[in-house]
């Protein structure tokens, strides 16, 4: 996330559509994870489809800024969340969790066997000024921070699922339903 607040600082003091998009490609994009490198194209992020996103909802960005510091700030809970799940799933193999800013397409999905966490969708509360979100995000404004966990829980519990493309709706609401539950138990929490 630093690299993306970097790149989001130095975008910002210029209008030069060209130069916002060079900024996010060399602070952003080229800095980032080997799995973000690897899921950019597969959800087709592009530099330009980030600086239409950031142009468009400067409040939105502000709030989140201070959201992620928070949740860095407060990190540790991730970790015992996730030692608590240890405590209840013995033999479970923790991912790595990885942090992105994206495009406002996910809060949280399996990758490899990793967990990808989208913070704008993730961070997102009634505390953002919602006044300028496309209208698919407008469901998302109730998100707390404590959200986070809940994410990064539940979909560490997809990667340890066999095959988690659901052909049927039984076994989506099977799997999505395991990890709620497994969710709660270690949460305390709906």
């Amino acid at each position: 996330m630093a690299n993306f607040w970097q790149a989001y600082d130095k975008m910002i003091l210029t209008d030069d559509s060209t130069e916002q998009v060079q900024i996010i490609q060399s602070q952003y994009i080229d800095k980032a994870s080997y799995n973000l490198h690897l899921m950019l194209p597969l959800l087709h992020y592009t530099t330009v489809k980030y600086r239409a996103n950031i142009n468009a909802y400067p409040k939105f960005w502000k709030g989140l800024r201070e959201r992620s510091r928070i949740l860095m700030g407060n990190y540790k809970e991730i970790v015992e969340a996730l030692e608590r799940l240890k405590k209840i799933y013995h033999h479970i193999e923790l991912p790595d969790i990885d942090f992105m800013v994206g495009c406002f397409e996910f809060g949280g999905k399996p990758f490899l066997h990793d967990v990808m966490i989208g913070i704008e969708i993730a961070l997102a509360d009634g505390n953002f000024d919602i006044s300028r979100y496309r209208d698919n995000i407008k469901e998302f404004d109730s998100y707390t921070t404590d959200a986070v966990i809940y994410f990064v829980i539940h979909e560490t519990i997809h990667t340890r699922q066999p095959d988690f493309t659901a052909k049927y709706l039984l076994t989506s609401c099977i799997m999505e339903g395991s990890c709620d539950l497994i969710t709660e138990l270690v949460t305390g929490k709906q």
